[in-house]
């Protein structure tokens, strides 16, 4: 309290530094003990609101909430926004809270094949089968069955076997109604709610890409040793790669 109490602030730019000007609302940028503040009133203020892990995620300022039905998401965002939040001056910015129902396919499923396996994506070959239920070939190591003749014509993929019907087309907490996604990012990682990785997968292909254009004019430059682009690609387009990977 005594730390940002009549706080005041000059901002310095190219054209010189401004007048002086009050600081009434957050903590200062760019500030050693901000982290340190932040975390410490999170912890606070969360506490009676927090389950065991995975049902709730934490990391700053950033929340995730798990639930098994409708009804408990509606009463937990409750008790995250209304009791424990706004009761301490804090508020949750509802055009950033998104909402995600796994279990279900994407409305618009991206394939990179002319025939995607139905299970893990990949272009299938001769040895495959059609499934009766998503219309769509299947491998026969992704089938699950050693003889594909004795699949029968009702052949149903373990995609479809294991989908868990879940549609939900609005989502109402209070006079608010969050965005429904088919994936978000959250710790740089993409979570679908189809459960794969291909969403994944893209955006770290994506990323590294990016990466490798902004430098493309240092890595092909063949005036400078190949050791030096070797370390320079390593450190900046590999990582980007491999990032959240955990490999």
């Amino acid at each position: 309290m005594v730390l940002y109490s009549n706080a005041s602030l000059r901002v310095r730019t190219l054209a010189g530094t401004s007048e002086e000007f009050g600081i009434g609302v957050g903590i200062y940028q760019g500030s050693i003990l901000s982290p340190l503040l932040l975390v410490v009133v999170m912890q606070e203020a969360t506490r009676a609101a927090r389950d065991e892990r995975l049902w709730d995620l934490l990391y700053a300022d950033d929340l995730v909430i798990t639930t098994e039905s409708e009804k408990k998401a509606v009463r937990k965002f409750g008790v995250w926004n209304l009791r424990e939040m706004e009761t301490r001056g804090l508020e949750v910015n509802i055009n950033k809270t998104k909402l995600m129902v796994m279990g279900r396919e994407p409305a618009v499923r991206p394939q990179r094949e002319r025939y995607p396996c139905g299970v893990c994506s990949k272009g299938v070959g001769a040895n495959s089968i059609w499934c009766q239920c998503c219309e769509r070939w299947c491998h026969q190591r992704c089938s699950g069955h050693r003889n594909l003749r004795r699949a029968g014509d009702n052949f149903k993929c373990p995609t479809c076997v294991r989908r868990v019907v879940a549609v939900l087309q609005k989502f109402e907490v209070g006079e608010d109604s969050p965005e429904i996604v088919d994936s978000f990012h959250y710790l740089g990682n993409v979570t679908s709610c189809g459960g794969r990785v291909e969403s994944a997968e893209r955006d770290w292909i994506s990323c590294a890409w990016s990466k490798w254009r902004e430098l493309a004019s240092l890595l092909v430059n063949h005036s400078i040793p190949l050791e030096e682009r070797k370390k320079v690609y390593c450190e900046c387009v590999r990582l980007a790669l491999l990032y959240a990977v955990e490999t």
